[in-house]
Parts: structure tokens; sequence; C-alpha cells
């Protein structure tokens, strides 16, 4: 996969329930190249109808490669001014399957 070329990932999800709500997230990953031990930074901010909302800045774990492609983990807690946190996790993906 060391094609000189970059890449990145979508990803989308749901927060955990916490103080009786959850969050709504989804973006694009960073671009990164095609190496065997690269990760990818995901950032954001969650969203949700009432204006309260939660950012959040971490990385990938590397990859794991896959036939047709690789995937990478990501976990984070994410907090608020409202004193309270959510766990925002899950995985991206570039396989293809056949």
């Amino acid at each position: 996969m060391q094609d000189g070329k970059g890449h990145n990932h979508s990803y989308d999800g749901i927060t955990s329930f916490t103080d009786g709500h959850k969050h709504d997230y989804s973006g694009k990953s960073n671009v990164r190249p095609n190496s065997p031990d690269h990760v990818h930074c995901i950032e954001g901010r969650t969203e949700m109808s009432n204006g309260h909302t939660h950012e959040y800045k971490f990385e990938t774990s590397p990859p794991y490669y896959i036939q047709g492609g690789h995937f990478h983990y990501f976990g984070s807690m994410i907090n608020s001014i409202e004193k309270h946190e959510h766990v925002l996790q899950g995985y991206v993906s570039t396989y293809k399957s056949k």
C-alpha cells in the first residue's frame, strides 16, 4: 500500500447515552500517506438540535490490514462545560468487498 498517495476515511456514529442524551457525529479524517504504520487525526463537533455540542480531537489506531483494504479503531472520552462526558468510538475502513 505504499503508492505515495494519501487517503482519508469518512466516519459517523452516535456517542454513549449520558446525562439523559446522546449525540450524532460525522466527518472525514485528515489525509495520511499510505504507509504501514500511519494513523489519522479525527476532529470535529457533535451535533444536537438544541445547540448543545461537544468538541473532539484524537488519533486513530494504526491500521489493521485485511484482504481488500485496512481499518483503524478510534475511541475517546469527550467532555463539555456542562460537566459530563460521552464515549465516542468505532472504526473507519477502506475495505472493499469483492
